[in-house]
């Protein structure tokens, strides 16, 4: 039943465009944690190099690296679910 309710609930927040590549991208966990660093959103697409496809679904708690996955890398398809998200640290390259 869980299985399912998650499957509704992401079908009726966002409109999925397969394949994709897909970014967890945490930086409220090191806010506050001394040396603990985030990766910037370049760090992920370079982890995969040639496998990303253009279509990326960014798993985020910050908005900031919604802004940061557009800038850098405007010509692939960023799809991500549209909720209020902390402003959490703006890489910088």
């Amino acid at each position: 039943w869980l299985r399912k309710e998650v499957y509704d609930y992401f079908n009726s927040h966002i409109t999925m465009t397969t394949p994709c590549s897909v970014f967890h991208v945490r930086r409220g966990d090191t806010k506050g944690h001394y040396g603990k660093k985030y990766h910037p959103i370049h760090h992920y697409a370079t982890a995969l190099g040639n496998h990303t496809h253009e279509n990326v679904l960014l798993l985020t708690d910050s908005s900031l690296a919604i802004d940061e996955a557009h800038e850098a890398y405007p010509s692939l398809n960023w799809m991500h679910f549209n909720r209020t998200r902390l402003l959490l640290f703006r890489a910088s390259t």
